[in-house]
């Protein structure tokens, strides 16, 4: 047996010797002809296996093996086939989870079918914001596009870069119609939720936009205006029109709705949101049955020479609505002319009876137009008071949601720009928050043309012109701390006023004069330009102290420049719109030393970090450090009070007897 089991071990030995000598012939054969077709221009040393894959092709695919593909697809097979026998066997038993899974707990949303989604569609598409073509050519309207595009070049709008990019971009070229679509689960909604969010919008007071603050009970006056009318919430001065450069002649009309309760007393609270514009009058009583709340009458004026009418319209619910027209006649103090005024608005009764749990809401609108300034003996225009009766007619046909929403837009276009300054405690400091609401304040009372229906599309080509290239404005020093009458504190109407007509007055005699007739968007420019004594009418370019870096030209993006100090000293920064002239400024700046600024002293910083010189440490601990030094010398002064002022005989007693 065992020289037959070595006999056998030695064929298989030879067997395997012989398999791998000829694996390694063949190897070698085949890399021989690979090297051949193969020619290695690199500086690496292939493989003879990478020889071999290179001499396949650039075209070759590797595929997997078929030896085994009949066992796999019979292993596929069986298992396919035990499962479908499981599955008719056991078709009967219920397939709970596994006792050791935990369930989960999902339940599906309960959300609506393909029925509701084109009700929501449609009922979006069904507002003033869409309006359906009879039929759409997108070859005309590419070339409408077109011209519209080169019109703009003529008029040097545009440059050339982005002409050519405008017209021969392939998005032009390759444009179809747009496609509408919502959110693909519209979830039920409760009938008083739905026409909740209807009369309100969904979550509108909780979108903040960056930079804009939304200021809350600080002391400021919540007064709204269009450039034309303004009003205030808790003012009971009536309203304001245009009068020279701001909304200061008082018309005695009383637009806002007040309410009272007979013996009992209520809380009220005003929030001007001056992004949106949109200014919240909260009124509290307490009271537990039925509530019956008489309302202040809207139509109350003090107008000289008025005439009252009443009429009849439909709102956009188709549900009949009474309105009052009044016309009258305004005189402007200490001069001989007056203006002509018109205003109509919605009528509501004396008094409305609301049940406990339930409330009842209204929409007044109060439509106003007047004249200019004219000679006391000119009679009032015969067109005056159609008009609001037309403009109050119209805004009624308008739901709520969608005039609030058009409301927003337009303020949200207005308020493209912000600015923002580090907040200091410091007495008398200049902070974000006056600065913002001193610049709503100026804008609330100048009109925005470019947002106005009966502005032409010639007019906005012209505004929107202005707005590209500011000329001349600004062409002063910086207005953020050196002047105290454009930042003072604003109480009444009268402040506003005032602030507005002295911003008007510096901003148009600081060159500014053609671009605040653009509007509420030329002010705000204009404004924003003379806060850093800043020009945008050519590039500008930028230099440090010194001036030894190479000039940085300035733009939209945020740049940098390090705070140095030379000695002796000279200019932080340079800022100049040539620039040969800023790379030959570092020659002509002769210092001794350039070095970097040394941070600001200790008490500077706490100044405006906390309002004080004392540094961060809580008012508390100020207050126990000053109980505990007051104990301390009490304490003192009652030792020194036992030992030398009590009169104690010290010789009275002896300590030893004899």
């Amino acid at each position: 047996m065992a020289r037959r089991f070595n006999r056998n071990a030695k064929k298989q030995k030879f067997r395997f010797y012989n398999k791998k000598e000829r694996n390694k012939y063949n190897m070698q054969q085949r890399t021989a002809h690979a090297k051949k077709h193969v020619i290695n221009l690199s500086k690496r040393r292939l493989s003879n296996q990478e020889y071999i894959l290179l001499a396949k092709g650039l075209k070759f695919i590797p595929t997997p093996s078929s030896k085994n593909a009949k066992m796999s697809i019979l292993k596929d097979y069986n298992e396919f086939a035990r499962k479908l026998r499981c599955r008719y066997m056991f078709s009967q038993e219920k397939t709970d989870l596994h006792p050791f899974r935990s369930n989960t707990g999902y339940k599906p949303a309960s959300t609506c079918h393909t029925l509701d989604y084109i009700t929501e569609v449609t009922r979006q598409l069904n507002t003033q914001h869409y309006c359906q073509l009879d039929s759409f050519n997108m070859a005309e309207l590419k070339i409408q596009v077109i011209e519209y595009i080169k019109s703009l070049y003529d008029q040097g709008i545009i440059d050339k870069i982005s002409f050519k990019f405008l017209t021969n971009g392939q998005k032009l070229r390759d444009a179809r119609l747009g496609r509408i679509y919502i959110l693909p689960k519209i979830h039920r909604l409760e009938t008083e939720t739905f026409k909740q969010i209807q009369h309100d919008g969904l979550n509108e007071l909780n979108i903040i936009p960056p930079g804009r603050p939304i200021i809350s009970q600080c002391g400021s006056v919540t007064e709204l205006g269009n450039g034309k009318v303004s009003v205030s919430l808790d003012s009971e001065k009536g309203m304001y029109i245009r009068l020279n450069r701001a909304l200061s002649l008082t018309v005695k009309y009383y637009p806002i709705v007040t309410e009272h309760l007979d013996d009992y007393s209520s809380k009220d609270a005003t929030v001007l949101n001056i992004h949106h514009v949109i200014a919240d009058k909260i009124q509290c009583f307490e009271v537990k049955n039925s509530v019956v709340v008489n309302l202040d009458q809207i139509g109350q004026t003090q107008l000289k020479d008025a005439k009252v009418s009443k009429a009849s319209t439909t709102d956009a619910t188709g549900m009949s609505v009474e309105y009052t027209s009044t016309q009258g006649v305004i005189l402007i103090p200490d001069s001989k002319y007056k203006v002509h005024i018109a205003i109509a608005t919605v009528k509501i009764g004396p008094s409305v009876a609301i049940k406990a749990g339930k409330s009842v809401r209204f929409h007044v609108v109060t439509a106003v137009n007047y004249t200019q300034a004219v000679d006391l003996k000119s009679k009032a225009p015969e067109h005056l008071q159609r008009s609001v009766d037309q403009l109050l007619e119209s805004v009624m046909k308008i739901d709520y949601a969608s005039l609030r929403e058009e409301h927003i837009k337009v303020w949200r276009d207005i308020w493209k720009s912000e600015f923002g300054i580090s907040n200091s405690k410091a007495a008398g400091s200049l902070n974000g928050d006056k600065i913002n609401t001193t610049i709503y304040y100026v804008l609330s009372n100048i009109q925005a043309p470019l947002h106005e229906l009966s502005t032409t599309v010639e007019e906005k080509s012209k505004i929107q012109k202005t707005l590209h290239y500011p000329d001349r404005c600004y062409g002063g020093h910086t207005l953020l701390f050196y002047s105290e009458t454009l930042w003072s504190e604003i109480k009444d109407e009268e402040d506003i006023a005032d602030v507005t007509s002295t911003w008007m007055i510096t901003l148009e005699k600081k060159g500014c004069n053609i671009i605040v007739r653009a509007g509420a968007e030329g002010v705000l420019q204009a404004i924003l330009l003379s806060l850093g004594g800043l020009r945008n009418d050519r590039p500008y370019y930028a230099c440090d102290a010194g001036c030894i870096d190479a000039p940085i030209a300035l733009s939209k993006e945020v740049v940098q420049f390090p705070v140095k100090r030379t000695e002796p000293l000279t200019s932080i920064l340079y800022i100049t719109a040539d620039k040969q002239h800023m790379e030959e400024l570092k020659h002509t700046i002769h210092v001794k030393e350039i070095k970097e600024a040394p941070a600001h002293e200790h008490h500077v910083i706490a100044l405006h970090k906390h309002g004080h010189h004392f540094g961060g440490l809580p008012t508390i601990f100020w207050a126990s450090l000053a109980f505990l030094i007051i104990i301390f010398h009490l304490f003192l002064f009652k030792l020194i009070y036992n030992e030398y002022c009590q009169g104690q005989d010290r010789y009275g007693r002896t300590r030893y007897s004899v």
